[in-house]
């Protein structure tokens, strides 16, 4: 299954947190967007640059499986051509914020 190694507990883990990134981007873009959601092809480069640093991870995934990875996390939806953050996905984000900025104090 593609992208089986990722999980959003990794998301939290300093040693994992790093394969994170992208979705994590890919997250704050969406979110940036508001209620009228992201075009799905702003978010390719985004999954270009993530495939070519961690070959061995998106190996056999493809740019529409690694949206549904996110979707299947309950952290996007579909609006037709555009992705909106769900509200997990927004407390997703507001919850790995408080965590990174508790581990920096």
């Amino acid at each position: 299954k593609p992208l089986a190694l990722l999980s959003i507990t990794e998301a939290f883990d300093p040693i994992y947190s790093v394969l994170w990134e992208a979705p994590i981007a890919a997250l704050e873009l969406i979110n940036s967007a508001g209620t009228s959601g992201m075009p799905v092809a702003r978010l390719r480069t985004l999954y270009d640059e993530a495939a070519a640093r961690f070959p061995e991870i998106y190996d056999g995934c493809s740019f529409l499986q690694w949206l549904r990875f996110l979707e299947e996390a309950e952290l996007i939806s579909w609006h037709s051509y555009k992705l909106v953050l769900t509200p997990d996905g927004q407390a997703f984000l507001r919850f790995r914020f408080v965590t990174n900025a508790m581990v920096e104090v």
